[in-house]
């Protein structure tokens, strides 16, 4: 019994004394995409849906410009170094490539996407199931 009420105890503690990840991180507010969005989570699908964190260190961003260009930095945000341009409607955001870029032949000019808040949510074409969490950061 002591042993179970000892364990019970710790598992109460570790998770207690969890920290949040994106503690420390100035969140920045705004309407629509156009800013600058911190990934955090890749969702992924191998026979199940499951989720896993992004490290922040080196940041991983998304610059939408008010001018229509898009910036990307970091290695799982490379299949966005090739974009020129881009635009949105209220279901989709619309991705021009640079023409070298064979991706675009392959749908990646069109992904769902969601902006909540401080959080963007997109969700490029992929068989299985692949959205990005972001949180605004500028």
């Amino acid at each position: 019994m002591k042993t179970y009420v000892l364990a019970i105890t710790l598992l109460i503690l570790a998770t207690a004394c969890r920290k949040d990840p994106l503690e420390g991180i100035e969140r920045a507010t705004g309407e629509g995409i156009a800013g600058k969005w911190l990934l955090v989570e890749r969702g992924d699908w191998n026979g199940k849906s499951y989720t896993y964190p992004i490290p922040l260190n080196p940041p991983q961003t998304l610059v939408f410009q008010k001018d229509s260009t898009l910036l990307a930095t970091g290695v799982e945000l490379r299949d966005y170094a090739s974009v020129r341009l881009y635009a949105t409607n209220n279901r989709y955001l619309y991705l021009d490539r640079l023409p070298v870029d064979s991706s675009a032949a392959n749908g990646w000019n069109q992904q769902s996407y969601r902006v909540r808040n401080d959080t963007l949510q997109i969700n490029p074409p992929c068989d299985e199931g692949c959205p990005y969490w972001f949180i605004r950061i500028q």
